[in-house]
């Protein structure tokens, strides 16, 4: 059966963009109907986060800048973080009705660039906390894709991608997210020695070729 979300993670740097929108050209020039979504724009904190940084960019920076440690976290990063931990079920209901539903009647293939196994990184890696019963829960009820790949990049060719990020954030995420492959959620496709494109076509054979 032709799956009909892909879902593609994994820390930033990693080509995920890139692979999405390589697999979309593959998959139309197969007379596929095919949607790229990326990030987390179905989400609640997506939502939110879209409009804020669009009204007001400096403070967005600072927030983000406040997450990933480069400076003390204000009352704002507590707050927006904790709204993250907490809206996950609504999330999970508005991509349940909004994305997956109209696949059952609708011939279109979703690429999701960032799914729910990445807002999931992103929460554990921001609060600090384990997998535990939060992340356990988590990925019980949040929606699967047909296919969900980690698109597992080394830490160091990351960093030189996107050196905005300090490399302590790409290593602790990569450990996050091999915690996930490790448990299943994730199938994982080492993108090291492999261009978006062969990564691409290896996923279109795998899951569309026969």
């Amino acid at each position: 059966m032709t799956p009909k979300i892909i879902s593609l993670s994994g820390i930033d740097g990693c080509g995920k963009t890139a692979i999405a929108h390589s697999l979309s050209r593959i998959l139309e020039k197969q007379e596929h109907k095919v949607k790229v979504i990326k990030g987390y724009y179905y989400t609640v904190p997506g939502f939110l986060g879209f409009f804020f940084n669009a009204l007001f960019s400096k403070a967005g920076k600072r927030v983000v800048s406040e997450q990933y440690g480069k400076r003390k976290r204000s009352l704002l990063t507590h707050g927006i973080i904790l709204l993250k931990t907490l809206t996950p079920l609504i999330d999970f209901i508005i991509f349940a009705l909004f994305i997956r539903l109209p696949t059952l009647f609708r011939n279109r293939i979703i690429i999701c660039d960032r799914l729910f196994p990445d807002q999931l990184v992103h929460i554990l890696f921001t609060t600090g906390v384990d997998y535990g019963l939060y992340g356990s829960l988590y990925m019980k009820f949040a929606p699967k894709a047909d296919v969900a790949l980690w698109i597992d990049t080394p830490s160091p060719i990351a960093y030189k991608r996107k050196p905005e990020y300090e490399q302590w954030v790409f290593d602790e995420k990569s450990r996050l997210y091999l915690e996930l492959s490790d448990l299943g959620y994730l199938h994982t496709i080492d993108q090291s020695a492999l261009s978006a494109d062969s990564i691409a076509l290896k996923i279109y054979n795998d899951y569309f070729g026969s």
